[in-house]
């Protein structure tokens, strides 16, 4: 059974760290905002998202993993939210959730542009992910300061001691 696990929570982070729609890996800290607003794409180019909403001035998308067979369904659950500002379509924020049903925590990696952070961006995706899922978060261990903080918010309304 311990080896179970630990194939399941390796899997799951392989999955978080992998380039599924594009390269996730390319911090937003590690760019600058001018590359962001004209290199990446912009809200207008995304059409076969598979849920939307709108929070203040962000559209939101969620797009589902739907490569690999049936069966595979069965037992992993993975999918990628875009954030973008809809006054100049620009991504803002991104996160990608994974779940191996039944055999693991439901867990997240996300990312918010520097010049959008503390507005509320991340818990919204958060709490989003959740009810779109219906498995509370859990956060990964280990993880950076800034996500220490984050969890440890005893004002944060997602999450799965909530």
């Amino acid at each position: 059974m311990t080896n179970l696990r630990q194939t399941i929570k390796t899997t799951i982070r392989d999955f978080l760290n992998e380039n599924r729609l594009r390269n996730l890996n390319e911090g937003y800290d590690h760019v600058s905002i001018d590359h962001i607003k004209s290199k990446y794409e912009k809200l207008s180019d995304y059409n076969n998202y598979d849920n939307k909403i709108v929070i203040n001035n962000n559209t939101y998308l969620n797009f589902t993993e739907k490569e690999g067979d049936e069966d595979e369904y069965q037992w992993f659950l993975y999918g990628t939210i875009y954030v973008f500002d809809n006054e100049d379509g620009t991504e803002i924020a991104n996160a990608t959730y994974a779940k191996i049903k039944e055999y693991s925590d439901m867990v997240a990696s996300i990312g918010v542009r520097g010049d959008k952070r503390r507005q509320g961006i991340a818990s919204n995706i958060y709490q989003w992910i959740e009810k779109l899922t219906g498995y509370k978060l859990h956060p990964s261990i280990p993880h950076s300061k800034a996500a220490e903080q984050f969890w440890n918010n005893p004002n944060r309304k997602f999450g799965f001691d909530k």
